[in-house]
């Protein structure tokens, strides 16, 4: 991301992560201290420096990124090649970020949708903190997603050249197993372009015998 006024891109930015940190910390989840220290001292450097600091650290826990050029044309780059970095505990949920650069600076919701994820949550699931509960489900869908914070989560793009969502996934079984990720533009039909899909294989582990 390439931003045309680094002070206001930093101020958006922080902005940003101020939501983030409140989100994750509500979900259970908190940024690691390290990386608040990181991220605080960010504070002392020059608007370019401090607005590439924020990403690199920030950009270690996103599962993708969400690429839209000035047509609103999509990209989607997972985060890692590897599955070693995704992943899951079997029925506990699981905190990612989604980054999204916005070359078209457009104003949407910004909607997702897997053919592997379980298309409506049981209320005890959209409730649930930590852990979530077997829903039926065939074997070709396999785990439960969901985007959570606040003011403007989930998933209202701002206009903001770069900004952060997070997304919960919780796998229902174990072992190695492919998603595929479609981001597109909310509120109406989606036409072609603006969607962007990726496949990635995420690691999921069976949960500690004590749980």
């Amino acid at each position: 991301m390439v931003a045309r006024d680094q002070k206001a891109t930093r101020a958006r930015l922080e902005s940003n992560v101020l939501e983030i940190e409140k989100t994750l910390k509500e979900v259970g989840s908190p940024i690691p201290p390290e990386a608040v220290k990181s991220l605080d001292a960010a504070a002392n450097m020059t608007d370019y420096d401090a607005v590439g600091s924020i990403q690199t650290i920030l950009d270690r826990y996103a599962l993708l990124s969400v690429g839209l050029n000035d047509e609103a044309w999509f990209q989607l780059i997972p985060a890692s090649p590897s599955p070693k970095d995704r992943i899951l505990t079997k029925g506990r949920w699981q905190t990612f970020l989604v980054k999204l650069d916005n070359g078209s600076r457009v104003t949407s919701p910004l909607e997702v949708r897997s053919g592997q994820a379980i298309d409506d949550l049981s209320q005890e699931n959209k409730a649930s903190r930590d852990f979530c509960t077997q829903q039926p489900h065939d074997w070709s869908k396999w785990f439960l997603m969901r985007m959570v914070g606040p003011p403007l989560m989930p998933g209202l793009m701002t206009g903001k050249e770069v900004e952060y969502f997070v997304i919960q996934l919780c796998s229902l079984d174990a072992g190695d197993r492919a998603a595929e990720f479609t981001f597109f533009l909310g509120g109406g039909q989606v036409s072609q372009g603006h969607y962007g899909s990726t496949m990635m294989v995420f690691k999921t582990i069976d949960p500690p015998a004590s749980q």
